[in-house]
């Protein structure tokens, strides 16, 4: 080749295989992480509910009480109010238990 004459550069080719994911592999690691986010989030809300205030996880258990007038239910609510300790106990029972 002289120097007038342009050199060709060869051309890339299209068959080269590309280093990135395929789109199904995307779509795979999408749902992955999509799962995993709800596998999180349910677990965060477990452990907030978990320590939830004595107070909040005693008035669901005392309001959810079934059989018994809504004075009396208040009566024990504002019983138990007055003993921490006595009102975490009362929480923790079986239902069955909680009858006197």
């Amino acid at each position: 080749m002289n120097e007038t004459q342009e050199q060709k550069q060869p051309h890339p080719t299209n068959n080269i295989p590309t280093s990135g994911p395929s789109h199904q592999e995307e779509t795979s690691k999408d749902h992955v992480m999509a799962e995993l986010a709800k596998a999180v989030n349910a677990v965060a809300c477990a452990i907030q509910k978990s320590h939830a205030h004595w107070i909040e996880n005693l008035a669901n258990v005392v309001w959810e009480m079934e059989g018994y007038d809504d004075d009396d239910l208040e009566m024990v609510y504002d019983e138990l109010c007055r003993d921490k300790g006595k009102a975490r106990g009362f929480t923790y029972k079986l239902p069955s238990m909680r009858k006197s």
